[in-house]
Order: C-alpha cells, then structure tokens, then sequence
C-alpha cells in the first residue's frame, strides 16, 4: 500500500478544518475526499509512537517538530469525523487491511517484531545467540 507523504505545518489543522467544512456544506451522496483522508490518517495514528513511525517512512514530513503535536491534530479532528459507509472511499482499502490483519501468520509476525525486534541490540543477541551456538557444536 503506498500513502502519499503530508506535510504538517503550522496551518495544516486549519487548512483540514477548512476543506473537511467545505465538504460537509456541500454534503449529500457525494464522496468527501478530505474527510474520509483524515479518518484514515486518524485511524492510522492513535499514540505518539504511531506519528512517529509514519513520519520515520516518510508519510508524514513533520514541520512542526513534534510528533505529539501530530498525533493530537489527527485524533482531534478524527474526533468530530462520522464516516457514511456507503460513500467512504477508502472502504476497499479498509477491508484489505483488515484482511491482511487477520492472517495469524502476519498477527505472529508483528507480535514477534514488537515483543522481541523491536530493538537493534535484540536482533544482535539472537544472531550471537545463533553463532555462540554454532561453536560450540
């Protein structure tokens, strides 16, 4: 899946607020581009640590300097988001990830990489680990 990169800047809240106000006035069947954007991008961050990483892959190109600033922009406006699900556009994309969520094996991976990757220095005992073995045999 790939995001396009989102600059947040000191006008990006305002900007949203703006567009997210534009769309609902013209409201109906439409699809509301901007709004269900910010609902993915909220669903996306819930804590600090999640800004972080997307800005650590380059979705997010953080202007402000502070990842928590981010994550709380996102959630306050994710806060007043009621989404229509018959006109969500990324509802295709929804169901994909939860797919892929699903699969025990990727629920085994990701519980492997956040219990015992989730630091260079646990990935380097386990090869020396696997190597310490290896002579002794």
């Amino acid at each position: 899946m790939k995001i396009p990169p989102l600059n947040i800047e000191d006008e990006t809240e305002v900007f949203f607020r703006n567009l997210m106000a534009f769309e609902e006035y013209n409201g109906g069947t439409k699809p509301n581009y901007v709004i269900d954007y910010a609902k993915v991008i909220d669903c996306l961050i819930n804590f600090l640590k999640d800004a972080e990483k997307l800005r650590h892959y380059g979705i997010i190109d953080n202007w402000l300097g502070d990842d928590k600033v981010v994550s709380t922009l996102f959630n306050k406006l994710g806060n007043q988001i009621s989404i229509n699900s018959a006109t969500f556009c990324y509802s295709k994309v929804f169901n994909k990830v939860n797919k892929h969520c699903e699969r025990r094996r990727h629920t085994w991976m990701a519980k492997l990489k956040h219990n015992y990757f989730n630091s260079p220095w646990s990935t380097i005992s386990v090869v020396g680990a696997e190597d310490k073995e290896a002579a002794i045999q």
